[in-house]
Parts: structure tokens; C-alpha cells; sequence
């Protein structure tokens, strides 16, 4: 059975990508959701990921057409006081109904399966083309390469010390690495997992975003009372300007929707956005008490910035560049991650007992009781794998958590 035709089967639409995305056959025979790690799989008796996506979509569609009031099986992992437990939950298969809902009233929107051990202070995630996770330990001077399928170290890779910012940029296949103590960025290839180049005599790198309009890197100096944005090209590593941004500059990011560079000002209670045809500031948002972290989501056109010290969340219409909401509630609001496979934001906090808050874009609102908390832990990145559509969360012990 193609993808359109298993659409075509249940109706289409959000809850069909949903579907089709979620569930594969288990080794007794009846379907569940995916478990991104295979020890977590094999934990709760659970065929690991790799299932052929035909047999998966078949069966569903045999269920779909024995009657509306057919029921999946559904095996959650949930990380409890004991360790790994699993609740299984009968999910009806009715045509249209919102799956991410319905899993929400369950309880289960955000749950930390299972964790994978890192180097010491991971900070900030990428992706590489290949699947594998890139993660900065902040505390170690170094980048692991894990594989997120089956929790593996791959490679040990010594950068600068303190890295904390990282992206791929695919147009010479590299990523970037900032060291905030070093005042450089390494330059790794993924394809021999080396630092090949060094990028020096720079000020407290922290944020870093790629810019396919321009084929520029654009990164953060957040040294304290600095304004400096460094725009760099990758192709010769080179210094192209400086920009004056707001105080203490940290998390980038670049917008799609109108090919923008945003910036979270930490100390001056704005974001400034940046044109990098002119390399010049467009204009200033002013959001809330120390803005971090910074997302955008394509399902609304909107980008979401952390404010950590008002505990809210700025939401800005990129089309105006004007605040159009502002999400409260959220205390020591950090990072923010938006998942293509969910349609759900996750907010993760940066307090001694880190939350994963979840939110619905649409509504701006925060779905309670769906998130997780980490005893004694802060949440410092969480990255969406395209691939395997979980999230991954960089914990401030040595660990990456998989949530479901």
C-alpha cells in the first residue's frame, strides 16, 4: 500500500499523516507506536524501528475497513519512578479524529522514554543529513556523535571549550560549532566526524543560524555588554561584517517565511531582525524580560521567543514583525521546539527542575499535564529529528533524553 493510498483509506488529512507516521506492526502481532530506540523497544517487547512501512499501513487499513469502532493497541513508554513502564491504551480508529487530542486527555503527548548518555554538559543539538545527533557538551570541551536509533557513541570529537551553539550547512556539508570560552568555531566534517577548520579571534560565540539566501553563517557575541552579530561566509570562513544588535545577543535563528535573521537580545528585552541581503538591522521587537530561545513554526507562520526571566512566551506575526500574542505561565522558558509530526511546540525550562511544557501553535495554548518535569535537571535544547519524528532533549547531566 502506497502513503496515498492508505490517505485515501482513513480520510486524509492531519490525522492520516499522524497515523501513518506513528504506528508499525509489534512482535505479537498487533500495532503500536514506534519506540525510537531499539533497547527501549526491546524493553517493553516491542519490534524495534526499520518495520516495513506496507505491512504497517495494511494492517491499519484492514482494521479501517472491519468497522469505525476498530481498535489499535497502543504501547506508550512512560519513564516512571522505577524506570521504564508501559501503559497500553486502545485507541479507536474512527475516521477524523484528532489523534494528537486524543493522546493529550490520555496524558501522553511529551514522555521521556529513555535517555542516551552524552559527554559531560550537553548544550545545544544538530542533525546531521545522515540521522545522527551532533550534541556540545558545554562542560567537556567536546561534541558527541550518537546514534539516536540505538543510543551508540559514534565519535568523541574535541572542539574549543564551552561550545555552545551548533547548525549543518548543507552547502558545503559541514557543521559549525561555537566555543563560547575559545572565541572560535570549529568546523567539522560529518563525513570523517574531524574538526577540518577553526575560525578564530572571535568574541563569546554563542547563537548560530545558517542563511541559504545569502549562503551566510550569522553568530551571537554574547560577551557581556556586547552588540555584535558576526555574519561569516562558509565557503571561505571568513569574516564578511559585524552588525550592532541589542545587549548580550544569544539564539538566532532564521525565518523562511521572509528570509529574516531574528535575534534574542538577553539583556535588553528585545529581538532584532536582520536583512541579509543588506546585512542591516530591519527592525526591533520588543518581547518580554531576557529572551533565549527562538522558533519558528511553519503551521502558523509564527515565531515563538522564550523569555526566561518573565516566564512567558513572545509570539511574533513575521509578515508585521510585531508581537501578536503573548503565552504566560511559562516559568524559566528557555528553548523552544516545534514538531512537524505532532503539531505541537515544546518549550523546555532552564530551572533546577527542568520542565518540557507542551503548546498548541493554533491556540496558543499550553496543553497541561502533557509535558514531563526532570528532578534536579535544567532543559538546555531540544531538536525535532525529521527522520524519526521524536524529540530530543539535552538534559544538564550527561545525558540526551528521546521523548515520545
Amino acid at each position: 500500500m502506497t502513503q496515498e493510498q492508505f490517505d485515501a483509506a482513513v480520510g486524509g488529512g492531519r490525522w492520516a499523516e499522524l497515523m501513518s507516521a506513528s504506528f508499525a506492526r509489534g512482535t505479537d502481532g498487533s500495532i503500536v507506536q514506534r519506540i525510537a530506540m531499539a533497547s527501549v523497544a526491546s524493553t517493553l517487547g516491542i519490534a524495534a524501528r526499520g518495520v516495513n512501512f506496507d505491512t504497517a499501513t495494511a494492517a491499519l487499513a484492514k482494521m479501517l475497513a472491519a468497522g469505525s469502532d476498530a481498535n489499535i493497541d497502543i504501547e506508550l513508554a512512560g519513564k516512571g519512578t522505577g524506570g521504564l513502564v508501559a501503559k497500553k491504551l486502545s485507541y479507536p480508529l474512527v475516521q477524523g479524529r484528532n489523534y494528537q487530542t486524543w493522546l493529550a486527555a490520555s496524558g501522553y503527548v511529551a514522555k521521556c522514554a529513555a535517555d542516551i548518555t552524552s559527554g559531560t554538559g550537553p548544550y545545544c543539538i544538530a542533525i546531521a543529513p545522515s540521522g545522527l545527533l551532533y550534541v556540545c557538551n558545554n562542560a567537556a570541551g567536546t561534541v558527541s556523535v550518537l546514534n539516536p536509533l540505538t543510543g551508540a557513541l559514534v565519535a568523541t570529537i574535541t572542539v574549543g571549550t564551552a561550545p555552545r551553539g551548533i547548525v549543518y550547512v548543507p552547502s558545503v556539508d559541514r557543521m559549525y560549532v561555537t566555543n563560547f570560552t575559545t572565541g572560535s568555531i570549529s568546523v567539522i566534517d560529518p563525513n570523517l566526524n574531524t574538526v577540518v577548520s577553526t575560525i578564530s579571534s572571535l568574541t563569546n560565540p554563542w547563537g548560530i543560524a545558517w542563511s541559504p539566501q545569502n549562503d551566510r553563517l550569522y553568530v551571537s557575541s554574547a560577551a557581556g555588554g556586547s552588540t555584535s552579530l558576526y555574519c561569516i561566509n562558509p565557503q571561505t570562513n571568513a569574516l564578511v561584517t559585524t552588525i550592532t544588535v541589542g545587549s548580550f545577543p544569544i539564539h538566532v535563528l532564521y525565518c523562511p517565511s521572509n528570509g529574516q535573521i531574528y535575534v534574542a537580545n538577553n539583556n535588553a528585552t528585545t529581538v532584532s531582525v536582520v536583512t541579509p541581503s543588506s546585512n542591516t538591522v530591519a527592525t526591533t521587537i520588543t518581547v518580554g524580560s531576557s529572551p533565549a530561545g527562538l522558533c519558528y513554526c511553519p503551521a502558523t507562520d509564527r515565531i515563538f521567543c522564550a523569555n526566561n526571566s518573565s516566564g512567558t512566551i513572545s509570539v511574533i506575526n513575521p509578515t508585521t514583525n510585531t508581537v501578536a500574542a503573548t503565552i504566560a505561565s511559562v516559568t524559566s522558558a528557555s528553548v523552544l521546539a516545534y514538531s512537524p509530526t505532532t503539531g505541537l511546540l515544546y518549550c523546555g525550562t532552564n530551572a533546577a527542575n527542568g520542565q518540557l511544557v507542551v503548546i498548541n501553535p493554533a491556540t496558543n495554548a499550553v496543553m497541561t499535564g502533557s509535558g514531563y518535569t526532570l528532578t534536579g535537571l535544567a532543559i538546555l535544547w531540544i531538536a525535532y529529528h525529521p527522520h524519526s519524528g521524536q524529540m530530543f532533549v539535552a538534559e544538564s547531566a550527561s545525558k540526551v533524553g528521546v521523548v515520545i
